[in-house]
């Protein structure tokens, strides 16, 4: 146990415990339950943001912190704003809600909401696991529903963050329909949301499509290293010649310009050596690379 650590916060920690974490955390409350609730470690995290975010922790453990610690749940130091999990449930975040109401308009010190916070946790993959409950994404964006048209202090929006972790049209959607502006926001570095999409673990043709289909400007932009979302796009191994043509044919241009390290599309994509669709996605770059080459050369000539 670290010197800045209570016993409630190793209790809060505990995973798959059952009935008994319910009862430890109830012995705990009863002997100098508000000093353990109040004590924050360096770094900066209470026994309720280390419950929160314990993705394994028993029902029932969650309401009986709340309880003890509705005070604290108002403040700006909210639990909610520091951690929100994937895992947790749609119940769970319509008990915090009655507990502290407007906690879920709260932002921590990168200005992020809790919206961009769920979104920011876990990632999706072709097995579907470990996925963003929808029920859950709905409630907290019912919330605190101006969190889908914010930019944090990086420049990202919710929209961003949740194209880079998870591959979900109808969140996309969603997202779209309270923010429509959102979708032509940059981050710091330059970054679009296509971008984002196109960097995803598990990049979606049918979030790209919808995304083109809005915005279609999106795959002529680059980031602050003249990079287009194709370049991103060709460097995931899990992309797929689909998309690769999709994302092409929306800015043809985009297969013979170099980034700021003199590297085309194509460069990225045989990089991807282990990738088994190689050949199929080399084809559907090269035809339009050769294209885009012949149509440079009869301009010049």
């Amino acid at each position: 146990m670290g010197k800045d650590e209570l016993p409630l916060h190793l209790a809060a920690d505990l995973r798959d415990w059952g009935d008994a974490q319910v009862e430890l955390i109830q012995l705990l409350l009863e002997s100098n339950g508000e000093e353990q609730l109040r004590k924050r470690t360096r770094g900066g995290s209470s026994a309720l943001n280390r419950l929160i975010a314990n993705d394994k922790r028993t029902p029932g453990c969650l309401q009986l912190l709340v309880q003890n610690a509705v005070a604290s749940m108002a403040s700006k130091d909210n639990a909610l704003v520091h951690q929100l999990p994937v895992g947790i449930t749609l119940a769970e975040v319509q008990f915090l809600a009655a507990a502290a109401p407007g906690c879920f308009g709260m932002h921590n010190e990168q200005g992020q909401s809790p919206l961009h916070l769920l979104c920011t946790q876990g990632r999706d993959n072709a097995r579907g696991t470990n996925a963003l409950s929808m029920d859950v994404f709905r409630a907290v964006l019912a919330y605190y529903p101006a969190a889908a048209g914010e930019q944090d202090r990086s420049g990202h929006t919710v929209l961003m963050e949740l194209c880079s972790r998870w591959s979900n049209p109808e969140a996309v959607t969603l997202l779209l329909k309270h923010a429509p502006k959102s979708i032509g926001c940059t981050n710091g570095k330059g970054y679009n949301v296509l971008h984002c999409a196109c960097n995803a673990p598990e990049p979606s043709l049918e979030v790209l499509q919808l995304l083109l289909s809005r915005a279609p400007t999106l795959a002529a932009q680059q980031t602050k290293w003249l990079q287009f979302p194709l370049h991103l796009l060709c460097a995931n191994a899990n992309s797929t010649a689909e998309q690769i043509a999709l994302v092409l044919n929306a800015h043809p241009d985009a297969a013979v310009q170099l980034d700021n390290n003199d590297r085309l599309p194509l460069h990225f994509l045989l990089e991807c050596r282990s990738r088994p669709n190689l050949l199929q996605c080399a084809n559907a770059m090269l035809s339009v690379h050769n294209e885009q080459q012949r149509c440079s050369t009869s301009k010049g000539g």
